[in-house]
């Protein structure tokens, strides 16, 4: 998970005018995955800031692609501390 401002790249956070981040935040996933079947997803985010995420996590190929996972939430929900959770659904784990 992104934890800086400085780790993110620009471009992600130019889609996002700074009135947006008056009520709400964002929490950006990084994860790596098989070109040749490169999908993913976030499943579900639980009220204690549990994020599953589901996809082909394959941990070394030569083909690694990474993608950056957007949630956009709002100032309301604010758990302690998030967790990602990777299921591998196909492939290796």
């Amino acid at each position: 998970m992104i934890t800086s401002r400085s780790e993110v790249p620009g471009e992600l956070l130019e889609m996002y005018a700074n009135d947006f981040f008056t009520n709400n935040y964002l929490v950006i996933v990084f994860v790596g995955e098989g070109s040749s079947s490169a999908y993913n997803h976030i499943k579900s985010l639980s009220v204690d800031g549990e994020i599953v995420a589901t996809g082909n996590f394959a941990w070394e190929t030569r083909d690694m692609v990474s993608f950056y996972q957007i949630i956009e939430l709002n100032n309301a929900f604010l758990p302690a501390e998030f967790s990602v959770i990777l299921n591998n659904t196909h492939g290796r784990h």
